[in-house]
């Protein structure tokens, strides 16, 4: 059988990066951890939460966040071949990039035993929920916030993302602006939020 490169597919070099590929990793080693189990009845599920904006102004960014994450437990579940083999099921909550919201969610996320979340998206919602699945020892990784502190602090072991934070990214902007279009003179639009 013939292999196909991820250099020849783009899809599947998609598929293999991102939050798909966490995923897959996190399964796997809920997988080995939960290998006691002998009777398909007994297998409990490998919980794995989804925490973003679904409604409000954000859905737009958390939607397809959470698409794409149900997109990728059906494959994993479909793709089980053993009847004995764990499940993967997804506990999805709204914090609307809210803080407060965010913590709740947190909170929902620890009592439904989740072993890792995707998300949140927003900064200020991910850092308000951080120290709830730190101390329940809960792996988060989030597509999406750049505060550099998250990650940067080293008071959270167990977050990570996929994105690079805002300080990277500026250092990168300011090095293509310069050097790439040779742009002596910049003007910066904020709007102070």
């Amino acid at each position: 059988m013939s292999g196909i490169s991820l250099r020849e597919s783009p899809k599947l070099r998609s598929l293999v990066q991102g939050p798909f590929f966490a995923l897959l990793q996190i399964t796997t080693l809920a997988l080995g951890v939960n290998s006691q189990y002998a009777i398909a009845d007994q297998i409990p599920p490998i919980r794995i939460g989804v925490v973003s904006p679904f409604s409000g102004d954000l859905a737009s960014y958390g939607l397809p966040v959470r698409n794409a994450v149900e997109l990728a437990v059906k494959k994993i579940n479909n793709d089980l071949s053993d009847p004995n083999e764990q499940k993967v099921e997804l506990v999805t909550i709204d914090d609307a990039c809210d803080p407060t919201q965010a913590v709740s969610a947190a909170q929902k996320m620890v009592t439904e035993k989740v072993v890792a979340v995707i998300g949140h998206l927003c900064s200020g919602a991910t850092e308000a929920a951080l120290s709830t699945y730190r101390d329940a020892n809960i792996l988060v990784l989030s597509p999406a916030s750049t505060t550099p502190d998250l990650t940067l602090s080293g008071k959270n072991p167990h977050f990570f993302r996929t994105i690079a934070h805002d300080a990277a990214q500026a250092d990168l902007q300011v090095e293509f602006v310069t050097n790439t279009l040779g742009v002596k003179k910049v003007a910066i639009v904020h709007d102070k939020q």
